[in-house]
């Protein structure tokens, strides 16, 4: 998801190009829409890219919408801006990483290891699964 329609289309080139074996099976603009949409069963994605910067609803805060009703969906954010802008947001939130969206190779390697179920190791990535890091915005908001 990202608040830019290029990008989108860019990302969706990207996972084909990187990840032939995956299928985009949706982008959003909307950050109240992508919550719902990995809410519902026939449209949960088993990873979502999230942009850190949006407009009416930040990237850390969608990530923590995700989170508290889900703790499998693998979210990686991206960013054009530093990384360190948005990075303690993003990964309080749930994100497992937060990378440069001009690193598209990075991006799709990222996704495909954190499905995997494997943790780079790389300060721009959380220590914990996925199932593991939401854990204390979860336990927060119950």
């Amino acid at each position: 998801m990202d608040n830019d329609a290029l990008v989108l289309g860019a990302l969706q080139y990207v996972v084909h190009t990187y990840l032939p074996q995956s299928e985009v099976i949706w982008k959003e603009t909307d950050g109240n829409r992508a919550v719902s949409l990995c809410s519902a069963p026939a449209t949960t994605p088993d990873a979502l890219i999230v942009d850190a910067s949006l407009e009416g609803m930040t990237g850390s805060e969608v990530c923590r919408r995700i989170r508290t009703n889900d703790t499998e969906i693998v979210l990686v954010g991206v960013t054009s801006f530093i990384l360190d802008r948005f990075h303690d947001a993003m990964m309080d939130s749930g994100a497992q990483c937060l990378l440069p969206k001009d690193r598209p190779q990075d991006i799709c390697q990222a996704v495909m290891a954190l499905c995997e179920c494997r943790i780079p190791n790389d300060a721009r990535f959380s220590t914990e699964s996925a199932d593991k890091a939401p854990a204390a915005s979860v336990r927060s908001s119950r």
